[in-house]
């Protein structure tokens, strides 16, 4: 399957696949994948709660509850627009001055790296499956995250590749995280609900549990910078935030200066339970990510029925042997399992 991130992001896609496939191994005769729409029943039967009728209107008089209301609105309007504005202006003060936290990554203050030049028409792509149970015994020996325990792994590999070629810079890569916004109660609906926050993956360290240390200490300050904010603030937000990468991959200036992060690292949590379509049973998921000058390599996650699925997106002609990568991930997660007493 193939779509463009235009048209939906990761949860939004996961989303889509629950309504495509079916939880019911003896369900036949369900619709192509084109046919599902976006809302409703899915293929198991399975319905959203219908949305409670509102209260019948017994006058023309405007309701009571109405200014409390509207002066709500406005009162949260007024708080999401203060906290994205003083979100990003302290994101851009440190990137520009280069004078912030040292544990919280910026844009543009990543290193250069060979994931960064410009890409070419060939494609590389490689996978790596775990056993989720692996993964969150490491992140809970290292009192951190499953996704924690995804970046440092892949921050692991990613050393130890570049030391291979020879082009481990100093300082740390940094990684650009999408992070969904997507309301709990939005229902079945699919379409764009993300934003981004730049985490450190303690390249620079050779020790798994000090890596694994700076990941969870990076990440939990890039947290700390999102802002508190409904939708349409949270999607102000988000243009701001990237446009000035947006406009170097507009006008072509991408992979030409410092990148804004070294590569994209994205884990979306899939179906739990076994889906099926017409009887046939999927049996792993691995996603196939975007690439653009800027950005060689990109590297995704999806879980699915107690397993953890990644797919790694590659550059052909400016990373080679990109299967290393994914061997390397293998061995660390063997290693960090080593480190805190779990092998």
């Amino acid at each position: 399957m193939k779509a463009h991130h235009s048209q939906v992001d990761g949860v939004g896609g996961v989303r889509l696949l629950r309504r495509i496939l079916s939880a019911d191994p003896d369900a036949r005769g369900m619709l192509p994948p084109w046919a599902v729409g976006t809302r409703g029943p899915d293929q198991s039967g399975l319905t959203v709660a219908p949305k409670p009728a509102p209260p019948a209107r017994t006058s023309d008089a405007p309701s009571p509850g109405i200014v409390p209301r509207a002066t709500a609105v406005a009162g949260g309007l007024a708080r999401s627009t203060a906290a994205v504005a003083g979100s990003l202006g302290r994101t851009y003060a440190e990137t520009w001055t280069g004078l912030g936290d040292d544990d919280r990554a910026t844009p543009f203050r990543a290193p250069k790296s060979i994931f960064n030049g410009r890409i070419h028409t060939p494609r590389r792509f490689a996978t790596q499956h775990y056993d989720m149970e692996r993964l969150k015994l490491v992140a809970k020996a290292a009192e951190g995250s499953l996704n924690d325990v995804f970046l440092a792994i892949s921050g692991a590999s990613l050393r130890r590749y570049l030391l291979e070629q020879d082009a481990l810079p100093e300082e740390s890569l940094t990684a650009n995280i999408p992070v969904s916004v997507r309301p709990a109660d939005s229902g079945a609906g699919v379409g764009n609900a993300i934003t981004f926050l730049y985490a450190r993956l303690g390249t620079d360290l050779d020790d798994p549990i000090a890596r694994m240390e700076a990941i969870k200490t990076s990440v939990r300050r890039g947290k700390e910078r999102l802002p508190h904010a409904g939708p349409a603030a949270m999607d102000a937000y988000t243009a701001v935030l990237m446009a000035p990468f947006l406009g170097q991959a507009i006008l072509g200036f991408g992979g030409r200066g410092r990148p804004a992060s070294n590569l994209v690292l994205s884990n979306v949590p899939g179906p739990a339970e076994t889906r099926y379509l017409d009887g046939a049973q999927m049996e792993e998921i691995y996603p196939v990510s975007l690439l653009f000058n800027g950005q060689a390599l990109n590297i995704t996650g999806v879980s699915y029925d107690g397993s953890f699925n990644i797919g790694y997106t590659g550059c052909r002609d400016s990373l080679p042997s990109l299967q290393h990568i994914a061997v390397y991930s293998g061995e660390e997660l063997t290693a960090l399992e080593e480190a805190y007493g779990l092998a």
